[in-house]
């Protein structure tokens, strides 16, 4: 039920964000890279705790579509740090109120109080999760 959930909730942010040429994923690395939380493809890696290969192709297309330039770092050459343009810069509060939309949306039916619970159930399977082995035999 929750990947159903999850399903409906992302395709419908998705189809909001490419009106204003985002997908989800540029969306939230602007949003770390506005908030200072990375400034490199490898910290973007990092945060997101995904492969940097996949970042670097993320970070090569929103270039390509201007919300993003790279340029080497005065502090070692080796590196790249990454800087949001105006644009992406005008479109983030654009995204983030999309964003804010597509939750009061599908959160808006709970109350304060479920939503509280509904979050630290999660918090609580996710820590759970965390815990088992990445080698579970799924099939028995």
């Amino acid at each position: 039920m929750l990947r159903e959930f999850s399903q409906i909730i992302r395709t419908r942010l998705s189809n909001k964000l490419a009106e204003i040429g985002l997908t989800p994923v540029w969306f939230a690395a602007l949003g770390a890279l506005i908030s200072g939380k990375a400034e490199t493809g490898a910290e973007l890696a990092r945060y997101f705790s995904t492969d940097p290969t996949a970042v670097t192709r993320t970070i090569d297309r929103m270039e390509a579509a201007g919300f993003v330039t790279r340029e080497r770092s005065a502090k070692d050459r080796r590196v790249f740090v990454i800087n949001v343009t105006d644009k992406g810069k005008k479109a983030f509060p654009k995204a983030k109120a999309i964003a804010d939309e597509n939750e009061q949306l599908f959160f808006g039916v709970l109350s304060e109080e479920q939503k509280d619970m509904f979050v630290d159930t999660l918090a609580k399977l996710i820590a759970n999760a965390s815990k088992m082995s990445p080698e579970i035999d799924w099939e028995n």
